[in-house]
């Protein structure tokens, strides 16, 4: 991740943020289960693999598999901030964001976001209220998945 912060004419204050992060998650796991167990707290299967019921052998491994699974993920993202005088503010964001468990055709997305403030209570026609010390008005718009 590289960031940028800058102050210019005393008044402007703009940072710039830019990264990627990648993530791999890997998993193994095994499932066994089994039944007609001499009790309920089975660590591991000791019993017969097979039982005779009604003259039949019959199993009681009830349950048996193994699964590999890997998920990946990879973003690239920005980032800006600019104010004047700490009073009036912008900012936007863009995210590009790709999973492996996501469909095909949708496997990478773009998440843009942008917002606009102003610090009311930095005006100079806001010193004579006592009542309310700070007071900011914000908009902002975001593109959802």
């Amino acid at each position: 991740m590289l960031q940028y912060d800058t102050d210019f004419n005393k008044d402007h204050r703009l940072t710039v943020l830019a990264g990627m992060n990648f993530t791999r998650n890997t998993n193994h796991s095994k499932d066994m289960g089994s039944q007609r167990a001499t009790n309920d707290y089975i660590y591991t299967i000791e019993e017969n693999p097979t039982t005779t019921i009604d003259g039949k052998v019959v199993t009681n491994v009830g349950d048996f598999r193994t699964a590999l699974g890997e998920t990946r993920s990879a973003s690239l993202f920005g980032q800006f901030s600019y104010d004047y005088k700490a009073k009036y503010m912008v900012g936007g964001t863009l995210r590009y964001d790709g999973f492996s468990n996501f469909a095909p055709e949708n496997k990478y997305a773009l998440f843009p976001s942008i917002s606009a403030g102003w610090n009311i209570d930095r005006e100079n026609f806001w010193n004579a209220n006592k009542t309310i010390s700070a007071l900011k008005l914000r908009a902002s718009w975001v593109k959802r998945a």
